[in-house]
């Protein structure tokens, strides 16, 4: 879709579970916008608190949509499905803008006349969250106030992706005609969605910061899926087996970046497996080593390394305690 010439319109999605307490601070941000948007839909997943009581208060200018449990995916798809408008700005109940944030984003949706299909901003992270912003520990910057891409592939392939829900703002259509957020992800979801997005699609980098994300979340699914949850590791390789799939006839040194994350995440599955289930973890460093045969011998190097600081620290503590 073209927008040459026309008055873009904005709507604001934000999925809640039970967040009743800390609801009114994301809805609050969104209406201090210098930029106000066109419409304000909460999606209520199946919240068993006074979510409903608390958003009376900002009615008529919020629009509450109650659904049944289904997680923050289907939320989302909820809202942008429900959504009447051209772009949708994304932000989590825990979370909240800066002022100035959909006044920046529609700028930089004018001067690229709403040509992306995904416009993300910086976000500054709470210190519970590491501290410091997105971006900073991305290593990502632009020179100008945005930097618009014909295919985004790049700068999602970067070690850590400088994009977040709460600092972007997808065009609507775009969001359907990929899909929308797929439900099937616990975990990780926000990462494929950015990538069917932007792999082979034009994105644009918006410099400033659109807000913070926090650390006051009641369900937190970085709290939920640590990096050895076994949900996670499933997640992780779901995702780059489909993106790698979507990657055919591209750039070879881009599809081994994502078959050496495969890779690594195969090998986090076997090492997860290991006495437990000896078969499955062997088969899993079978599709590893499928994906990145060079991926052994690096495991292999670094674990040697981390068994050699092993022994010294014990050996250090029987020398101290002598």
């Amino acid at each position: 879709m073209t927008f040459s010439g026309r008055k873009f319109t904005i709507s604001v999605v934000i999925p809640t579970h039970n967040r009743a307490a800390i609801l009114p601070r994301a809805v609050e941000s969104v209406l201090a916008q210098k930029r106000r948007p066109d419409e304000i839909l909460v999606i209520d997943d199946g919240s068993t608190d006074n979510t409903a009581d608390v958003l009376s208060a900002y009615r008529p200018a919020v629009t509450l949509i109650e659904k049944p449990r289904g997680g923050v995916s289907s939320a989302r798809n909820v809202g942008v499905g429900q959504s009447k408008c051209d772009f949708i700005a994304f932000l989590d109940s825990d979370d909240f803008w800066h002022e100035d944030h959909l006044l920046t984003m529609e700028e930089a949706l004018r001067g690229t006349e709403g040509g992306a299909w995904l416009y993300f901003s910086d976000l500054r992270l709470s210190v519970a969250r590491g501290g410091g912003t997105i971006w900073d520990r991305s290593g990502f910057a632009i020179d100008a106030s945005y930097d618009l891409r014909r295919d985004g592939a790049e700068w999602l392939l970067l070690p850590r992706q400088p994009m977040m829900i709460p600092a972007s703002v997808v065009q609507r259509d775009a969001y359907l005609a990929v899909g929308g957020s797929d439900e099937r992800f616990v975990c990780r979801g926000d990462t494929h969605l950015f990538f069917k997005l932007g792999l082979g699609g034009p994105i644009c980098a918006v410099a400033g910061l659109a807000g913070e994300a926090t650390s006051d979340e009641q369900d937190s699914l970085t709290q939920a899926f640590a990096d050895s949850n076994q949900t996670y590791l499933d997640c992780t390789v779901w995702l780059y087996a489909d993106v790698l799939e979507r990657m055919d006839g591209r750039d070879p040194a881009q599809r081994r970046i994502v078959a050496r994350r495969l890779a690594s995440g195969y090998w986090d599955l076997a090492r997860s497996a290991g006495g437990r289930a000896p078969l499955r973890s062997c088969r899993q460093l079978v599709r590893a080593l499928r994906h990145d045969p060079s991926l052994l011998p690096v495991r292999l190097r670094n674990l040697s390394r981390r068994w050699a600081r092993s022994i010294v620290a014990v050996s250090s503590a029987d020398t101290s305690a002598e």
